[in-house]
């Protein structure tokens, strides 16, 4: 299990970002880009990012001031992920596609 850094919400911004369009981003310690976790997965084509993001994809969470229905404000913690994560994020992605591809082509021999 991976530690998650939480950070403040003071140097969150929103970009257009040529591959994921509009998407939240902030500077993490060492400077680097953080880029939001759900933006990037959606995507990419990730629609289980959760289990994946702060369990086996390092992550940063970053607590956003939200207020709910009662009018209290409260702060939401939302993960961010940095270019690794964005690469691993990737290759989640291929792993899922060639399993797919796998078991379909399993599905094909069968029927022969």
């Amino acid at each position: 299990l991976l530690k998650v850094k939480v950070m403040d919400e003071q140097k969150l911004q929103v970009v257009n970002h040529p591959l994921f369009g509009e998407i939240q981003v902030s500077q993490g310690e060492n400077g680097n880009t953080l880029y939001r976790a759900a933006t990037v997965a959606e995507c990419i084509g990730i629609s289980d990012y959760k289990s994946y993001v702060g369990k086996t994809i390092k992550s940063y969470s970053i607590k956003i001031p939200k207020v709910n229905g009662l009018g209290y404000t409260t702060k939401m913690p939302i993960k961010f992920v940095d270019e690794d994560g964005i690469r691993s994020m990737l290759l989640i992605v291929c792993e899922q596609k060639i399993h797919r591809a796998m078991k379909d082509y399993k599905t094909q021999l069968t029927k022969l």
